[in-house]
């Protein structure tokens, strides 16, 4: 072959081998692109992993849409706030929303909530409230506003006593439901009644067979009265020192609820995992129930709103939460002071702080951006606002036995559904489903999942099935050295775990477990040490902890006692000399290691004895267990999650297809130059 021709093949190669080099660089640098993670967001701690949606121009993922009494079609959400409170002053002022119009002029124009929030009582003078209500909406007539109220199924003079069971079984409350209904729907706006708020709190204590009941029975009033202005809410507290979640059981059923709600008020509903899944399972069973969610109550509890660190606290959090939880229509927050407030003369919230907006410049800056988004329904005329929510024109009529105006499926199966096909042999199981087709859900609630395990608390979850936990403090036997007792599943109750270990790996000391002092106890034994020594694990470190004392052992024993002659003491069960002297013994406590930071978890001890010596001071950092991170982000639903990439990323990539691209042609450079050397 001619040089000429050598020339072109070799001009050819290295063309080829730089084109695909650059193929190469470019194919790198988008899978980079790709892992930055900018087209998915993934959190792994709700419940399944969410593909980021945005809707137009917002901010937020779009919303679904049940077609729900008063739900805002298209993708928005309803903006509303509350309540009647107190003042700076330590004023009660119902009548005058005073921190309703803070909220309301904190956030400005255009950003103004478009719901009040307010409580009643059955057995309150609900007549001249009504008149009080429709003299405050006149307050407001430059805004259209709506009413979300909050019907405690107790008594106002005394908390503790429900009416809930009355309610259900007998006729004694029906003529007062029927004024009170009435009295609502005069007002001429749209009204969010949920009844019975906060259904399963300790508090309040309701039976769910007689809560049920009751909630049906305002459904058959306002059927038999044709109100139109009415939705009603069944509203759930995600909070209960009792562990009482199982809300399915307290579910009146599809035909009676308009709207599911939810309150929420500490930080660690949201962001932890041990806790969320009590939101995050609500609201994904709300999906599957085809029902709207409205945030009933929220406020920043034990945070509050002073500081600008209150913003990644809690309400970055709550916002991620909304942004992705498609299923959320309505949003209510609580803009109170609550280190003013008193309950029943005797109790306060003081501890939650001061929750108003407008408090903390940076906070409220980054509030009234999030309250910005093209999302939201503020207030407005009353013509927008009726419209927005289909409000005096559209009207379901459910339970007639007819599928009327904008009924379906969805939002009044009995009317639009031909016939219901029993399951499960009409047998009623805990799956989300109406099996004996009687209009109720999983009625029975958690006794659909008894295990007959006593240790067991058992939960129905609706179409998630059963869920059992384990309760270890049932099994515990109150003893401390036959160890510690746990519930388990799998061995159907409790079990034993081995005897608490007292050994303290010393030979010469008898190592006993004090029933009486729930501790440990080690006594020297000088006896099995050889002739001539001790046992004193404090002095000699030794695998049996004995030694033989000499002059310089006694001497350092001087020096740490007290030197009167006076003293009877020993070391070790043995006079030292003329005098007889005792050694102080070490016992060190150690709190459980901490986070681990920079390779290392670290952990304080303390001598109980304060004997001012460190001979058994245990080790105070050991190295982390593999896996161990340094720092545990908690604000999981924060725009930025753990799960995406830095840019960064990218760039590393498309920078080392680039080197390896130099490199290629460096090795060609020189594979050339020696080739035409050698021709």
């Amino acid at each position: 072959m001619s040089d000429k021709y050598m020339k072109i093949e070799v001009e050819r190669m290295i063309i080829l081998v730089f084109g695909v080099s650059l193929i190469i660089v470019l194919l790198i640098g988008f899978l980079g692109f790709k892992s930055t993670g900018y087209d998915v967001v993934t959190n792994d701690n709700g419940p399944e992993n969410v593909v980021e949606e945005r809707c137009g121009q917002s901010r937020f993922d779009c919303r679904v849409n049940y077609s729900g009494k008063f739900e805002p079609e298209g993708h928005k959400i309803l903006h509303c706030a509350g309540q009647s409170g107190i003042s700076d002053d330590g004023l009660e002022n119902g009548a005058n929303w005073y921190s309703f119009k803070e909220y309301s002029n904190s956030l400005g124009d255009g950003r103004k909530p478009t719901i009040q929030m307010t409580y009643f009582t059955l057995d309150q003078d609900f007549n001249s409230y009504i008149l009080s209500l429709n003299q405050t909406f006149n307050n407001f007539d430059d805004n259209y506003l709506g009413l979300q109220a909050g019907l405690s199924l107790n008594i106002w003079e005394d908390s503790s006593t429900n009416i809930e069971s009355q309610i259900a079984n007998t006729d004694e409350y029906d003529e007062i439901i029927r004024d009170f209904l009435n009295g609502l729907e005069s007002l001429n706006r749209p009204i969010f009644l949920r009844i019975g708020l906060a259904f399963n709190a300790d508090h309040n204590n309701y039976d769910p067979e007689d809560y049920k009941k009751a909630f049906r029975k305002f459904y058959e009033i306002r059927q038999e009265e044709e109100l139109k202005n009415i939705a009603f809410v069944w509203d759930y507290l995600p909070y209960s020192p009792k562990n009482n979640f199982d809300y399915i059981k307290y579910y009146p059923g599809d035909l009676y609820v308009d709207w599911w709600g939810v309150q929420i008020f500490m930080r660690e509903a949201i962001t932890d995992i041990n806790q969320n899944y009590k939101i995050y399972n609500f609201l994904r069973d709300a999906k599957l129930h085809g029902k709207p969610v409205m945030i009933t109550e929220s406020t920043p509890a034990e945070i509050g709103a002073e500081d600008s660190s209150d913003w990644d606290l809690w309400f970055d959090p709550i916002f991620s939460l909304i942004k992705k939880e498609d299923v959320v229509k309505a949003y209510c927050y609580i803009n109170w002071n609550w280190s003013n407030y008193l309950y029943g003369g005797n109790f306060t919230w003081g501890h939650w702080g001061d929750a108003r907006i407008g408090k903390n410049s940076e906070l409220t800056n980054n509030y009234i951006e999030a309250m910005s988004d093209s999302i939201w329904i503020h207030a407005t005329s009353g013509e927008e606002f009726k419209n927005s929510i289909n409000f005096g024109n559209k009207t379901i009529y459910c339970g007639n036995g007819t599928c009327d105006d904008w009924e379906n499926e969805t939002n009044c199966p009995v009317d639009c559904t031909s016939s219901c096909e029993q399951t499960n042999n009409g047998i009623e199981i805990c799956d989300g489903i109406d099996n004996d087709c009687d209009l109720e859900v999983d009625e029975g609630g958690s006794g659909l999942c008894d295990d007959e395990i006593r240790c067991t608390l058992d939960e129905c979850r609706g179409v998630g099935g059963c869920y059992y936990t384990e309760n270890h403090s049932i099994c515990d036997n109150g003893l401390f050295c036959d160890g510690e007792e746990l519930c388990s599943i799998n061995d159907l109750g409790c079990i034993g775990t081995s005897l608490v270990d007292c050994d303290d790996e010393y030979s010469c000391t008898r190592d006993l477990c004090n029933e009486s002092l729930d501790s440990c106890v080690s006594e020297p034994r000088d006896d099995r040490c050889s002739l001539n020594e001790v046992c004193n694990v404090s002095l000699f470190l030794t695998p049996s902890g004995c030694g033989e004392l000499n002059d310089s052992i006694i001497l350092s024993i001087s020096s740490i006692v007290d030197n009167s002659s006076n003293i009877n003491s020993r070391v070790g069960g043995r006079n030292v000399g003329s005098r007889t002297e005792e050694v102080c013994n070490e016992t060190w406590s150690c709190s459980d290691y901490g986070d681990c930071i920079s390779g290392l978890e670290i952990r304080n001890c303390s001598d109980d004895n304060e004997c001012g010596t460190e001979i058994r001071k245990p080790s105070l950092t050991k190295k982390c267990e593999s896996g161990t991170g340094t720092e545990n982000n908690n604000n999981i639903f924060s725009t930025d999650t753990p799960s995406r990439r830095s840019f960064g990323n990218w760039i590393d990539m498309v920078f080392i297809g680039v080197v390896l691209l130099i490199i290629i042609l460096i090795g060609l450079i020189i594979y050339f130059g020696f080739f035409r050397k050698n021709k």
